[in-house]
C-alpha cells in the first residue's frame, strides 16, 4: 500500500483492533445498563465478566503479542510522557508508529482502572436481586469495599475516557495524525528509516483466547 508515495505498514494487528472496539462497545453498554438498572443489571454483570476476560486477553497479548501491542515496546515513564507532551505543543515531538509516551500512560491507566472496576463488580451486590458471580466467595467487608471502589471508579473511568477522546480528537484534527483510521484498518505511514517487524504470533493469540475464554465461561457458569 502507498500513500503520497510513502509506504503504509500494518501497525495495529487484528486482535488489538478487535479488542479496542469491543472494549469501546462494552464500556458504553456497561455505563448505560449501570445507569438504567432494573433487568438490565443481569446483562450488566454478564458484560462485566466479559470485560474482565478482555483485560486478561490484553495483558497476555501485551506480553507475548505483536510488536506494537507489547507493553515493553511502548510503555515509558511519566517523565518521558511529560517531555513528549511539551515537545508536542512546541511542534518538535518525535514520530511514533505505535502508542506515543503520553498515549501509553493513558492505555495503562485505563487498563488498570477497568481491571479494578471489573474485579470489584464481581464481588458486589445490590442486596435485592443481583450479585456478582464471586460475591459468595468473599466476606461482607470485602464486598462493601468492592462496592465502594466500584462506584468511585465509575466517575474516574468516565473522566479518563473523556480525556482520552479529547486527546484523540486533538491528534486527529489539530496535529493531523489519523489515529482513528489506523485503529480501524491498522495501517500508518512509515517514518523514514523505520524498521518494521512481521506480526506472527499465533501461539500467543491462541493462549490469550483460551485463557480469557475459559475465565469468562467459568464466571458465566456461576449463579448471580
Amino acid at each position: 500500500m502507498k500513500s503520497n508515495h510513502r509506504p503504509l505498514v500494518k501497525v495495529w494487528d487484528l486482535p488489538t483492533r478487535l479488542f479496542h472496539w469491543t472494549l469501546v462497545t462494552l464500556f458504553l453498554f456497561l455505563v448505560i445498563s449501570g445507569e438504567l438498572g432494573g433487568q438490565l443489571m443481569r446483562w450488566h454483570i454478564l458484560s462485566g465478566c466479559l470485560l474482565s476476560g478482555l483485560i486478561i486477553f490484553r495483558v497476555i497479548w501485551g506480553i507475548l503479542g505483536s510488536y506494537h501491542a507489547r507493553f515493553i515496546n511502548f510503555v515509558r515513564s511519566p517523565n518521558v510522557a511529560l517531555m513528549y507532551l511539551l515537545a508536542l505543543f512546541k511542534g518538535n515531538a518525535g514520530v511514533y508508529m505505535g502508542h506515543n509516551p503520553a498515549g501509553a500512560i493513558m492505555v495503562l491507566l485505563l487498563l488498570i482502572a477497568l481491571c479494578l472496576q471489573a474485579l470489584t463488580g464481581l464481588v458486589t451486590t445490590d442486596d435485592v436481586l443481583w450479585s456478582g458471580p464471586l460475591y459468595s466467595w468473599v466476606n461482607e467487608a470485602i464486598a462493601e469495599w468492592g462496592a465502594a471502589i466500584h462506584h468511585a471508579l465509575e466517575v474516574i473511568l468516565k473522566l479518563l475516557v473523556i480525556v482520552h477522546i479529547l486527546s484523540v480528537l486533538v491528534h486527529e484534527f489539530y496535529f493531523k495524525d489519523p489515529i482513528v483510521g489506523a485503529m480501524i484498518h491498522g495501517y500508518k505511514v512509515v517514518p523514514q528509516d523505520h524498521k518494521v517487524e512481521a506480526n506472527r504470533h499465533n501461539r500467543a493469540l491462541i493462549l490469550g483466547l483460551v485463557v480469557s475464554g475459559a475465565w469468562v465461561m467459568w464466571l458465566w457458569s456461576l449463579p448471580l
